[in-house]
């Protein structure tokens, strides 16, 4: 008999679509999957789409990640803003794939300063530009993740345990 711990983590996504970042997710997790059988990704949808990408993690209904205990990763800020209300995750991340108050600039300030200076969130960038894109206008994050990378991920999530 192993001793071998089984390291979960949830991401909380809209829907894996066919998006190039939900593309990069799946693929990255797919290949943690293939090398490592230590670990334990769920997506947790709100939306059920056909992704490009045969996925071979679970996927899981968003609501049941309100009860989830293990380290959640939200991965836009309509996720986020449902994340900061998982009152059971062990730790909260946002993954910052897009600056999403440049698309969408009819967002107020207060919206979105409650989600990426929020206390009970660390942030993730994507890339060096964008961490420091954060770190000047809302909170310095705690990790740069390119693309998903799954090595990178993996590597936050061992320093959660």
């Amino acid at each position: 008999m192993s001793n071998t711990t089984i390291k979960s983590f949830g991401i909380i996504t809209t829907a894996l679509n066919h998006s190039q970042n939900n593309c990069s997710l799946t693929n990255n997790l797919n290949m943690l999957l293939n090398e490592y059988y230590t670990y334990c990704p769920i997506v947790f949808y709100q939306n059920l789409a056909k992704s490009p990408i045969i996925p071979k993690f679970c996927q899981l209904q968003q609501q049941l990640a309100w009860g989830y205990k293990h380290t959640l990763i939200s991965t836009d800020m309509e996720t986020t803003n449902i994340l900061i209300n998982c009152i059971n995750a062990k730790r909260k991340y946002f993954y910052v794939y897009d600056l999403e108050w440049i698309i969408q600039p009819n967002l107020n300030f207060q919206t979105l300063s409650y989600i990426y200076q929020n206390p009970t969130i660390n942030l993730i960038a994507r890339s060096q530009s964008h961490f420091d894109i954060l770190k000047k206008i809302w909170k310095e994050p705690i990790a740069i993740i390119e693309d998903w990378n799954y090595k990178q991920l993996i590597r936050l999530i061992d320093n959660d345990i």
